[in-house]
């Protein structure tokens, strides 16, 4: 099989998983699927002349947007060391050393690398409660 013969098998078997695609999702939606486009040769090259206008309707819908669900890994996951270490030290500022260490010991460690990411939202947190 030519190089040529090969792409064109396959440019005709994506047309028709767009064309099965377009009619699955219209289908799901209520909608009549749109006509067959008409299908290029291979005399003719694609050139936005001879291209397929947009239709509005082939376009997919945006999804309704909708509160993401966030467990307690991804929260801890979106804190980082510089955050603890943000919080520790404005403890440590407002009510001194003394302070930003009870928060840490309170955790078994000594300093802020030695926490487990785990535990990084509930030091910020006490850290907080502990400037009140």
């Amino acid at each position: 099989m030519s190089l040529e013969a090969a792409i064109q098998e396959n440019t005709n078997a994506l047309r028709e998983f767009i064309a099965l695609w377009s009619k699955m999702n219209l289908a799901s939606e209520g909608r009549a699927a749109p006509p067959p486009t008409s299908k290029r040769t291979k005399a003719e090259p694609a050139t936005a002349a001879t291209a397929p206008a947009s239709d509005e309707s082939a376009q997919p819908k945006p999804q309704e947007k909708t509160e993401p669900v966030v467990d307690a890994a991804a929260k801890t996951a979106a804190i980082a060391v510089p955050e603890v270490n943000t919080a520790i030290i404005a403890l440590a500022k407002a009510k001194g050393r003394d302070a930003a260490v009870a928060v840490l010991k309170q955790f078994g460690v000594a300093k802020v690398p030695e926490l487990k990411a785990e535990q990084y939202a509930d030091v910020i947190a006490a850290a907080k409660k502990a400037m009140e």
